[in-house]
């Protein structure tokens, strides 16, 4: 084997191990992105608690469906929000760490299981997100068995 040929064979192996790498990082970047996303979408969630108060035992005290129709309208609008992040981090879970993956569903699950008005909304709009039926019967055979 002649020098030109070594040389071309070293050349490709670098670049193979190159692109291998290239993958890894690019891999782990977006990992990481998703997460701060997932993490982005939750403390903006908190802001409309912090900022609305009153809709807040809706959603984490199981408390009643309210009766006044502003306050009604605003948890289901939050009701939609929550449900829309919950979908956008449930679809990327395979592009996060798996045991990031995991306290998002675990997550998930307790406010799926903390708020029948949630529960109820996901219902009435059956095709909006669809792909958190797992997760919401998850919720509510922890209600059956008495849980949380």
């Amino acid at each position: 084997m002649d020098s030109s040929a070594v040389l071309s064979i070293i050349a490709l192996v670098i670049s193979v191990i190159s692109a291998i790498s290239a993958t890894y990082v690019a891999q782990q970047s977006i990992t990481e992105a998703n997460h701060n996303i997932s993490r982005q979408l939750f403390l903006e969630l908190d802001k409309i608690f912090i900022e609305n108060p009153e809709i807040r035992p809706v959603f984490y005290d199981d408390a009643p469906s309210p009766t006044d129709p502003a306050v009604f309208h605003r948890s289901e609008a939050v009701a939609e929000m929550i449900l829309d992040v919950f979908i956008w981090v449930w679809n990327q879970r395979r592009g996060l760490l798996p045991s990031h993956a995991s306290d998002w569903e675990s997550y998930i699950v307790e406010m799926l299981t903390a708020s029948k008005f949630l529960r109820q909304y996901h219902r009435q709009h059956p095709m909006w997100h669809a792909d958190l039926d797992p997760l919401v019967q998850k919720a509510e055979q922890i209600r059956a068995s008495g849980g949380r």
